[in-house]
């Protein structure tokens, strides 16, 4: 048997490996988009316009139990964050990305 810390990092290595789903690529994208505004390397008001859009377009197209929803909630509380307004709750899914982009970690 292996030691129970070479078990964790294994576990955790595959749980890295696994494909990401296509609204966990979404939430990646819009924390990358507010941590490149906040480092002044894209414009607050086109990101702002973008992370809108994408949500908009998420509760139009999708029904209320799809998985979108919840990368819908994240981009509701990115777009919050960027506008300097206190944001929703975020989806349990999502709160570990959330709390990253919260403590302004990179």
């Amino acid at each position: 048997d292996l030691p129970a810390e070479i078990q964790q990092a294994l576990a955790a290595l595959l749980q890295a490996l696994q494909p990401m789903s296509p609204q966990d690529l979404l939430v990646q994208q819009a924390r990358d988009a507010v941590r490149a505004v906040r480092a002044g390397r894209a414009d607050r008001a086109q990101v702002l316009a973008r992370l809108k859009e994408v949500a908009a377009q998420i509760r139009a197209q999708e029904p209320p139990d799809s998985p979108w929803h919840d990368a819908a909630g994240f981009l509701d509380a990115a777009i919050a964050l960027l506008e300097g307004r206190e944001p929703p709750p975020v989806p349990e899914r999502y709160q570990a990305v959330w709390q990253s982009l919260k403590g302004g970690g990179a």
